[in-house]
């Protein structure tokens, strides 16, 4: 059986199955194509320091693989009393500590690894992880040079896009942003390009890079933030204000009713740590097959009460009898993808009519039997 390597933002072993081949292109059979990242790195300055969470969506094109096994990159502070979650098209994936190291110009990150079974032809990995960084220097940086490993895969290019989300920033800190080789391959200034804005501002930025033909991303991010000298907080108090949650699987369930005839029934309910949560309907809609339904949940960061406080959102959909696909966003994020079906009066009056006849069938076989006897 053969292996190969697959890291573009991840690194990944798949378990091929079958003989080599090609397709038109021509494309190496089997194989795995990620020709996007997207990437979204939330900052947020809190008294107890820089709080960081990194969250990127990785859409896969499989072409005759049936299982694979990747490895991530994440921070050692991730796994040193941050959180670290893995989803595959929505559903939570279950990953542990591999023996693997990536080297990074700032230390070693570990890897993390998973598996994944019965792949589909397109497919969306979602990795989120966070940390906290008590005092400066505050380096942030995501592996996204990975595709130095790139071995048995495809892809004429890959783009990876980068939002940032900052929050309580004081006017007077600085971010650094900087594309960095390797440590083997470090030279000179040690970065290939360098953006520096107001740290407030960074929200605003939106940094694309492009691999070469037919390789994967060979440089990291790096994020230095860079604190004022007049204190930590730039003698100013950081800015509470509703930033961004991404529940856990725990956290959430999600209820569904189909019973009444052409209506389907959605109840999520949230059971959250503390009084500082709020959730909102962002989108409801239907399109085709697919029922889609779109949440925004937040966390406030200033002061809550410490109590256990439920929340329960529910919408109803008018819909056409038939078979369809409810899908449950959370912050743009997919959660939940299920079938469900919808019934129709006539079926629900046709099974009525079907059950009467099945009665009065019965009844009359009855009597009939009774007459005989006598």
């Amino acid at each position: 059986m053969r292996r190969a390597h697959l890291v573009a933002a991840l690194v990944a072993v798949a378990a091929l199955a079958s003989c080599p081949a090609l397709l038109a292109n021509p494309i190496p059979v089997p194989t795995l194509i990620m020709d996007r990242e997207y990437i979204t790195i939330y900052l947020r300055v809190t008294r107890s320091g820089l709080l960081v969470t990194v969250e990127g969506a990785y859409p896969f094109k499989n072409v005759g693989h049936s299982s694979v096994t990747m490895y991530f990159p994440v921070p050692p502070e991730a796994l040193r009393g941050g959180r670290v979650e893995v989803y595959c098209d929505g559903s939570e994936v279950r990953w542990s500590v591999s023996s693997e190291t990536y080297k990074t110009a700032i230390g070693g990150f570990p890897m993390i690894v998973w598996r994944l079974d019965n792949l589909k032809k397109n497919f969306t990995v979602t990795v989120r992880y966070s940390y906290s960084l008590p005092s400066p220097p505050y380096r942030v940086l995501y592996a996204m040079a990975t595709g130095r490993f790139l071995n048995g895969t495809y892809t004429k290019q890959c783009v990876a896009e980068v939002r940032f989300v900052v929050m309580g920033a004081p006017e007077s800190w600085a971010a650094r942003v900087s594309f960095v080789p390797p440590p083997e391959e470090g030279f000179g200034v040690g970065y290939d390009a360098q953006l520096e804005v107001p740290l407030a501002q960074l929200s605003s930025v939106v940094l694309r890079r492009a691999s070469g033909p037919f390789r994967g991303l060979d440089r990291d991010l790096l994020i230095e933030v860079l604190a004022s000298p007049g204190g930590q907080h730039g003698g100013q108090q950081p800015q509470h204000a509703w930033v961004p949650y991404f529940p856990r699987g725990g956290e959430f369930s999600v209820g569904i009713n189909a019973s009444a005839p052409s209506k389907l029934r959605v109840v999520v309910r949230f059971v959250f740590r503390h009084s500082g949560f709020r959730a909102t309907v962002t989108e409801k809609k239907v399109e085709g097959g697919t029922i889609v339904l779109g949440l925004s949940v937040e966390e406030w960061t200033g002061p809550a009460l410490q109590v256990i406080t439920p929340v329960a959102l529910e919408e109803e959909y008018e819909l056409e009898p038939g078979r369809y696909t409810l899908v449950l966003k959370i912050n743009g994020v997919e959660y939940l993808r299920r079938g469900v079906e919808v019934r129709g009066e006539q079926l629900i009056a046709w099974g009525a009519v079907v059950a009467v006849l099945v009665a009065a069938a019965l009844t009359a076989a009855a009597l009939l039997l009774l007459l005989m006897r006598r």
